[in-house]
């Protein structure tokens, strides 16, 4: 995915085109042209993160339950 997402931004116009129908056809999904459109769906790296589970009081202050 990495790779047709960088190619998005290829200068070669026939490279966008084949990137962005390639991304098309593996996702099922049609977000435009817009590169950044496809990043947030697509790259990990802008997934959204779970939230970090809180501890019970006693584990934080590091007394045994």
């Amino acid at each position: 995915m990495k790779i047709l997402l960088d190619g998005l931004d290829h200068d070669d116009p026939a490279i966008r085109y084949e990137c962005l129908n390639a991304l098309r056809r593996i996702t099922d999904k049609d977000l435009g042209v817009d590169p950044a459109a496809w990043r947030k769906e697509l790259d990990p790296q802008n997934a959204p993160r779970p939230a970090a589970a809180t501890r019970p009081e006693s584990l934080q202050s590091g007394k045994p339950l």
